[in-house]
């Protein structure tokens, strides 16, 4: 299937059927451990869709880094995070993440080498799910840890931009249909009598159904109580062979689209049905408040959803295939 197309239905307009969405699918999961080439700088200029971002002349200059998802509980200070359901091991670094239907948060940190613990009493929304191309969001997030019987505070914001969707050509090959991320924080520690500040930059490269980064760019700088501090810059990709097993992110998602869009009393979900079980509504909490069947034909279908009785706000539309391929949208509903 194709990753965006048109389409007429009756005397409704031209629309196009986003297929290409980061979400659930692209959260991590406990198991999985990736190895990443490491490079110098690379720079890949494009946003919107039909992009070629060119990583072929990437020259590894560095030791693979490797990073494993694992049970929060299984690490040392996991009773600290109890909603944590997976979390990211790098080095001496533990990072806590909850896995929600509105999208994935940071809720703090353990550097094993101090030791110290970071909780985040805001937590960090890093990504929000379903996002498609051109879609924006910004968090801030606040927490403190305590090192040396002192506490230190601190606080940041994200920001990040579906800018682009093209493919990704990296050094052994051309990987298809990946949804670009741009993506800025800025990060600041107050306590011990110094201030520190971060800020970085990032480009991330997803392909639908894979519980990480294809690829990312990055350059961060510090200062330290207004001092410029240490910096760096380069690039991660995957191998090849982290790939395999990963379906054509073309025929993995379900296109899809609904109108109106603000909706009051009902919306038209319009989809490309190839084995389609289901259409789910779930609300801002996650939580399921309609679902109805879907038809198990092939080509294009549509479907009314009836909205009475459900109070304003923003929704998530899922179509599900019986194989678990699924498309999501969101749905704005007005009183």
């Amino acid at each position: 299937m194709r990753a965006t197309f048109s389409f007429l239905i009756a005397a409704a307009p031209i629309i196009t059927l986003q297929g290409q969405t980061l979400d659930m699918g692209n959260a991590p999961t406990i198991g999985s451990t990736w190895s990443y080439i490491s490079c110098g700088p690379v720079v890949l200029a494009g946003t919107g869709e039909g992009q070629v971002w060119d990583a072929s002349g990437a020259v590894s200059n560095a030791a693979p880094e490797s990073m494993a998802y694992i049970d929060p509980m299984s690490s040392a200070v996991g009773g600290e995070f109890p909603n944590a359901e997976v979390a990211l091991q790098y080095g001496a670094s533990v990072t806590y993440y909850s896995v929600e239907e509105d999208g994935l948060y940071v809720l703090g940190s353990y550097q094993a080498n101090l030791p110290i613990t970071s909780i985040f009493t805001d937590p960090l929304r890093q990504f929000i799910f379903p996002a498609v191309l051109n879609d924006s969001w910004s968090d801030e997030y606040s927490g403190s840890y305590t090192y040396n019987g002192e506490a230190v505070s601190q606080e940041g914001e994200m920001s990040c931009t579906v800018s682009g969707l093209g493919d990704l050509v990296l050094p052994w090959g051309t990987v298809e249909n990946v949804l670009r991320l741009d993506i800025t924080e800025v990060y600041t520690e107050q306590g011990l009598g110094n201030t520190f500040e971060m800020s970085r930059t990032l480009t991330e490269f997803y392909r639908p159904g894979l519980g990480t980064y294809v690829a990312r760019a990055y350059a961060a700088t510090t200062e330290m109580n207004g001092q410029p501090g240490q910096s760096g810059q380069g690039f991660l990709y995957l191998p090849e062979a982290a790939l395999v097993g990963i379906g054509d992110a073309r025929e993995r998602a379900i296109g899809m689209e609904v109108f109106p869009n603000p909706a009051t009393d009902r919306a038209t979900v319009v989809y490309a049905a190839n084995g389609v079980g289901t259409i789910d509504l779930y609300d801002a909490s996650g939580k399921l408040v309609l679902q109805r069947p879907a038809p198990l034909t092939s080509g294009l279908a549509s479907a009314t959803l009836d909205l009475h009785g459900l109070p304003a706000g923003v929704y998530t539309v899922r179509v599900q295939s019986r194989d678990g391929d699924r498309g999501n949208i969101r749905l704005a509903v007005d009183r």
